[in-house]
């Protein structure tokens, strides 16, 4: 800390939004300008993760602990980089009062499909940006993407009950996945470069005004995340991948009982085994999106 500053805390998904829930568009700039002109110069933020509906949606349970949710993708700005047009934004639907997720999700995944069709369509404008970030974030991005991918496939079931290959994450199967579902993997890509390249707008939009961007890193990730499924030896998983030991905290002051908060602890030897790349894999990541 470099001094004394003042700040708001305001998850993205609070934001005034066109798709029923608040985005990296126009609504998270008038908020800068609006720290800016009141001289705060912290904006702090809950975790960007993908939420889901089975993680209750919350920031706190997500599939990666890398990604960033496509649901924070501004469809205005999609129109603005000639991935949709104005009418793809009809009818508004605004964002007022809670967050109803399920609608937000069902209005906006297919104007983010027809994104990436158009961007699939004029890829030799973003090849070069796109294989950039490919290799920038190869250390997570294509487990998540095939993640989701078979997810998707697989009706939603956890990955603890994929075929014991796929789970057991075996070399020829998972080239074999990677082949089969190929296009649905390039699909979760493509959303996170588009995510990405907004948030990296966002944050450039916030040094101009003197506002720096506060992180949240929860310490535990999810049991039905990438993370756990990508790198079982680093978490307290058994053989078949289901949990041995969880992460919660005793009774206080909030609860008589303590929180069972499920999250698989790490096996902290493991970590240390390599250098602890994943932790620092992840610090890189955050350090990317947060000051």
């Amino acid at each position: 800390m470099r001094g004394r500053r003042a700040g708001i805390l305001l998850p993205v998904f609070s934001l005034p939004g066109r798709g029923l829930v608040g985005d990296l568009g126009p609504g998270a700039r008038r908020f800068l300008e609006f720290l800016a002109e009141g001289g705060q110069r912290v904006w702090q933020l809950l975790p960007v993760g993908p939420t889901t509906e089975e993680g209750g949606n919350s920031p706190y349970s997500s599939p990666s602990a890398f990604a960033i949710d496509p649901l924070l993708i501004s469809l205005e700005d999609l129109v603005a980089d000639g991935l949709l047009g104005p009418g793809d934004l009809s009818p508004v639907r605004s964002h007022e009062g809670c967050v109803d997720y399920a609608a937000a999700r069902a209005w906006k995944r297919p104007r983010r499909a027809r994104a990436v069709r158009i961007f699939r369509r004029e890829s030799a404008r973003w090849a070069r940006e796109l294989e950039a970030f490919r290799a920038e974030h190869a250390a997570w991005l294509g487990d998540f993407a095939l993640f989701l991918a078979l997810r998707s496939a697989l009706d939603g079931r956890s990955w603890t009950a994929w075929p014991a290959a796929i789970r057991d994450r075996e070399t020829a199967a998972l080239a074999e996945a990677r082949s089969t579902h190929a296009e649905a993997v390039e699909h979760h890509e493509i959303l996170q470069f588009l995510a990405h390249r907004q948030w990296a707008r966002l944050r450039e939009e916030a040094a101009d005004l003197g506002v720096e961007l506060l992180g949240d890193m929860p310490l535990y990730v999810a049991h039905e995340s990438a993370d756990v499924w990508a790198h079982p030896e680093l978490f307290a998983v058994g053989p078949e991948g289901l949990p041995k030991v969880v992460a919660g905290v005793p009774p206080d002051y909030f609860s008589d009982t303590g929180q069972l908060w499920a999250n698989p602890v790490y096996r902290w030897e493991a970590h240390a085994a390599d250098g602890y790349a994943w932790w620092r894999t992840r610090l890189d990541q955050a350090l990317r999106l947060f000051d």
